[in-house]
């Protein structure tokens, strides 16, 4: 789709009137790219809308969707210049700040890391190379000596919580087989950092989209993400899995009225840590 640019070059020209899903998140997406677009954010968002169309010739089309996570989707014919954005999942975001705590960004500072991506002169090859790097750390995990082991540990804990008569037994079951996924996903995460691909992308794309969000949170007086490779908070991943396994498993079908159990963590361990992370289920996404 085409828009006629008015010949006087303005920032509303830049991008294409926000589309999407009406309602709160359609609205929370306008006040967000509103306030890039103030005297408060110091210029930053014109620029980068002006970058991003000198680079495209075409305004940005941003999507707000709960469909697909937040990403710039201009990496095929299908998706010209395009930002899927779902508040949703930015909400469900956890980043490391410079004091080693654990924040939320804004919906103000991830915008501003987006629109860095549409101004960058990505290749679809390179997107390609930065595809294939988890199949590859994957694979390479799955055919370890420490791959096998994590695989048959989650499988007896699965098998001991299905098995199990009472709910806290499955429950204690289940809480194994998650710290094993949490294990495997931390080797994962690990492995990719260290791949060549993903070394070349985080230094030649994210550094800069990580600088402008850096920006971004420091005009707002906000904590400001360390850097991109931070080690991530498995929490929301932890509590999203617990949950979809208890169903999994049909623990509420199970004996509620359980003997003592032998464990580190009470009774309670998750319901608590879910309150603490002041999370739902349908907020937690992985990135």
């Amino acid at each position: 789709m085409k828009k006629p640019i008015d010949k006087t070059g303005t920032i509303a020209d830049t991008f294409y009137p926000i589309i999407g899903e009406e309602g709160p998140l359609l609205e929370r997406t306008k006040a967000t790219m509103a306030w890039l677009l103030s005297p408060e954010a110091n210029g930053i968002g014109e620029k980068l809308l002006r970058d991003a169309y000198a680079l495209h010739k075409e305004p940005l089309c941003i999507y707000v969707t709960q469909d697909r996570n937040t990403a710039y989707l201009n990496k095929d014919k299908k998706f010209s210049h395009m930002l899927a954005w779902n508040p949703i999942y930015n909400d469900s975001l956890r980043h490391i700040s410079d004091d080693g705590t654990l924040f939320t960004p804004s919906q103000e500072s991830i915008l501003a890391h987006e629109l860095v991506h549409a101004g960058q002169p990505i290749t679809r090859k390179e997107f390609i190379r930065l595809e294939k790097v988890p199949e590859a750390v994957g694979r390479r995990l799955n055919n370890s000596k420490e791959g096998h082991a994590l695989d048959k540990a989650f499988t007896r804990h699965m098998e001991d919580a299905k098995n199990a008569a009472y709910q806290s037994q499955a429950n204690e079951s289940i809480r194994q087989a998650v710290e094993v996924l949490v294990t495997s996903n931390k080797m994962l995460d690990k492995a990719e950092h260290e791949h060549p691909d993903y070394i070349d992308w985080v230094n030649k794309y994210e550094t800069q989209a990580v600088a402008a969000e850096r920006e971004v949170a420091r005009l707002r007086g906000e904590p400001q993400r360390a850097n991109y490779t931070e080690e991530k908070d498995y929490s929301s991943f932890s509590i999203k899995n617990f949950c979809e396994l208890q169903e999994k498993v049909k623990v509420k079908d199970k004996i509620p009225d359980p003997p003592l159990v032998s464990s580190k963590h009470p009774l309670g361990f998750w319901e608590n840590l879910m309150k603490d992370n002041q999370l739902t289920v349908k907020k937690l996404n992985t990135r």
